[in-house]
């Protein structure tokens, strides 16, 4: 998965320009956007951290002007440096052709997203047409050898990004990143179950003026783990206890022909190695969290249902 290294807006001819006409104002800017290696996903690029979002008002003008497109040009053959050109243009009425003076602390609020991929190992399953071993092995070939390099799959995490405006920064709201949420949680029409949610960052503008009013727009962007943000692992290792939970009886597992095992091997709740037990047991499987802070977030109020408009 390529990782997102630095996002700034360029300067210079061509790279910030504004046109206004007679009902109208338009605005252009460029940004630049680098990973570390190869992006499958380009709308990785086009929802970077740092990247306005659709909807997003022009920082440093009072027309109204908003985020209408943002387009993606490739820099180079290596996909991983881009140009993202964003263009904002004037809220207008459409009957009178003039600009709709709207207090921004009455807008709703506005959502975007996409997907970030990552790679999952497939530690152990087994083969489609083998018979299911007891207890269960890791993935290993017809000759019941390890495949090198370890099978992976791919997976990714959800970005959700939702943006809305306050009268002030909420700093408050800001410390609660980098946490999952406690319990189950409604957004935009949907429910999260606990600790599937993450997060990942609050942005917020600098201050912005519209009707007189002053605001900041704030985006919380979330990411989304179907089966959790909590971290499973198979319970298996190369040392057994002979005696159940005493770690000072610890041994070396040894297989079939007593030969030392040189593959992590499957252990039960009590530490010991299955086929070793009078009655042969399966595996266990412990689960573990990041030991990521909680949050309820609730405290974001976001919209339990969608607010287009």
């Amino acid at each position: 998965m390529a990782n997102l290294l630095d996002v700034h807006e360029t300067f210079g001819e061509n790279r910030r320009s504004g046109v206004e006409s007679e009902t109208n104002t338009s605005f252009t800017r460029v940004f630049n956007v680098n990973f570390d290696g190869f992006v499958v996903n380009l709308n990785e690029v086009l929802t970077a951290i740092g990247i306005p979002n659709v909807g997003d008002y022009y920082i440093d003008s009072t027309t109204n002007a908003t985020v209408r497109t943002k387009e993606v040009v490739e820099k180079d053959g290596t996909r991983s440096h881009f140009n993202v050109i964003v263009t904002y243009d004037s809220e207008v009425d459409n009957t009178t052709g003039t600009i709709n003076p709207t207090n921004p602390l009455g807008d709703p609020w506005k959502i975007s997203g996409g997907s970030r991929d990552r790679t999952v190992a497939a530690a152990y399953l087994r083969l489609a047409d083998a018979a299911a071993p007891d207890p269960p092995e890791p993935v290993r070939n017809k000759a019941f050898d390890d495949f090198d390099p370890v099978p992976t799959k791919k997976s990714n995490d959800i970005s959700i990004n939702l943006s809305f405006n306050y009268a002030a920064i909420q700093w408050t709201l800001i410390d609660l990143q980098n946490s999952v949420n406690i319990v189950a949680i409604d957004i935009w029409g949907k429910t999260f179950g606990k600790r599937t949610l993450f997060l990942d960052s609050i942005t917020f503008s600098g201050y912005q003026s519209r009707a007189g009013v002053g605001f900041y727009n704030h985006v919380f962007r979330l990411l989304y783990r179907v089966e959790s943000w909590d971290l499973n692992l198979a319970n298996v290792g190369f040392n057994e206890l002979a005696v159940a939970g005493d770690p000072k009886t610890k041994r070396r597992i040894r297989l079939k022909g007593k030969t030392p095992t040189q593959i992590a091997q499957p252990l039960d709740t009590n530490g010991q190695y299955g086929p070793n037990l009078a009655v042969p047991v399966d595996p266990t499987e412990i689960t573990v969290d990041y030991e990521l802070p909680t949050a309820a977030y609730s405290a974001f109020s976001f919209p339990t249902t969608p607010q287009e408009g």
